[in-house]
């Protein structure tokens, strides 16, 4: 199973949550570990990536 239907599962997200979900598979994916983010609540739910606020 892929990474972003099964985070969507584990952490029981709905359709609103699909595209930040998708991203932060793909950055994990690719080795990113930082990501600049205007609302880091967004992503801290899959505890893989460190977010900074601008």
């Amino acid at each position: 199973m892929c990474l972003v239907l099964r985070w969507m599962r584990q952490f029981n997200l709905g359709r609103k949550r699909i595209l930040d979900t998708h991203l932060a598979a793909v950055l994990n994916i690719a080795g990113v570990r930082r990501l600049l983010a205007s609302n880091p609540a967004d992503f801290a739910v899959f505890g893989v990536l460190e977010t900074v606020v601008p």
